[in-house]
């Protein structure tokens, strides 16, 4: 299981490279954040779509059965399939918001990797991913505008 702290390091890992200059080992480490970041997000949608529902139908069943069985399990599996599938879904929405910060500490890495070996082509495109996350952000704004 990949958990936000194991990005972390990695992140750390890379940034101190970054600041040791080498180069090559700070690009691997923020390539195996970046890697270890999309598989998180993406077992959590993938968890929010299987299992938001799993939990809605199962809790329709439990109201159902608390209410003495006044409609049919199909409606249950049904009104419950979906309104678990949403909740599912908004709950990976929140998830991936929640991991913006190491989103825009892994592009801002990667670009100034590139910003620093001279391919500032690699670095604009790196910059203006985290921007997606952070648009506002002063530090990241300045370093698209000096590859700019």
């Amino acid at each position: 299981m990949i958990l936000p702290r194991d990005i972390e390091l990695e992140i750390e890992e890379g940034e101190r490279y970054l600041d040791d200059d080498q180069m090559d080992l700070a690009r691997a480490k923020f390539r195996l954040a970046l890697s270890l970041l999309g598989r998180m997000v993406n077992h959590a949608r993938m968890a929010g779509k299987v299992g938001g529902p799993l939990a809605g139908v199962t809790l329709a069943e439990i109201v159902d059965a608390l209410m003495g069985g006044v409609d049919h399990p199909l409606l249950n599996v049904i009104l419950g399939g979906a309104l678990g599938y949403a909740g599912g879904s908004k709950a990976a929405e929140v998830f991936d918001a929640a991991m913006a910060p190491l989103w825009l500490r892994v592009y801002q890495g990667m670009g100034d990797v590139e910003h620093r070996t001279g391919n500032d082509a690699e670095a604009r495109k790196y910059y203006g991913m985290a921007l997606r996350f952070m648009p506002d952000d002063p530090v990241i704004m300045a370093r698209m505008a000096a590859v700019t």
